[in-house]
């Protein structure tokens, strides 16, 4: 009966915030579709991100100046939210890629953005994707937490690849959520989770631009923006 509760919960505050999406777009259809993939580490939520999340993490996209930008979302999912964000601050001149490994969300990013002769859709894993260009822009939604560490360690390592020199890296961290799975951990005696963080922390603290906190988000949460050397 507890499960159930909490499972309602979720229902009710996941379905009603506003989110940056089409109104054909359905939050409780997204929700139950996701509710069993978050383990597998195929989505980052069990709900889309709000517009407060897309405007946060397209903020240094948005306030680009200087001509055209090459950006790269990572983890795009069904392209709703920080996606569409992504895509209203662009120029004409600007070039979006945007990679995907779930087959169904690559079928829907095809149906929403093939008509944009500046969108690229690549179905990769990120670690295997290796353009023959650089990025001004990366923003990732992956949730990095569920990776093993050296997934994590090697997933830093390529986004400095990808990216330009002084290029933007921006990614989410949910809040609340590491920190009760590490209490949990520490209880049962594990040590993978903390360790996690802590080389997570550990690149963020070598690039850190800034951070912003958005509550307004299920779960809420912090974006982190950091600048390559």
């Amino acid at each position: 009966m507890q499960k159930k509760n909490i499972i309602f919960f979720l229902l009710i505050i996941g379905c009603t915030q506003p989110f940056s999406v089409s109104p054909k777009t359905n939050r409780l259809v997204f929700f139950l579709q996701n509710l069993f993939k978050l383990k597998s580490g195929q989505v980052g939520s069990i709900t889309p991100s709000s517009n407060q999340t897309g405007k946060a993490m397209s903020y240094y996209v948005a306030n680009h100046h200087g001509g055209p930008k090459n950006i790269l979302e990572v983890g795009a999912g069904p392209g709703s939210g920080i996606t569409e964000d992504i895509v209203a601050n662009m120029e004409p001149q600007d070039n979006l890629t945007l990679v995907e490994v779930n087959p169904e969300f690559v079928t829907i990013l095809h149906k929403k953005y093939d008509h944009y002769d500046n969108i690229s859709i690549v179905e990769a894993d990120i670690l295997t994707f290796n353009p023959d260009k650089k990025f001004d822009y990366i923003i990732s939604t992956l949730p990095l937490t569920i990776f093993s560490k050296a997934f994590i360690s090697q997933y830093f390592d390529h986004l400095q690849e990808l990216s330009q020199p002084k290029g933007i890296v921006s990614y989410i961290q949910y809040i609340g959520f590491p920190r009760i799975r590490m209490f949990i951990d520490a209880i049962l005696r594990k040590t993978a989770l903390k360790e996690k963080m802590q080389l997570i922390e550990r690149f963020k603290s070598k690039w850190l631009l800034e951070s912003k906190k958005v509550l307004f988000n299920f779960p809420p949460t912090w974006v982190h923006h950091l600048q390559m050397a």
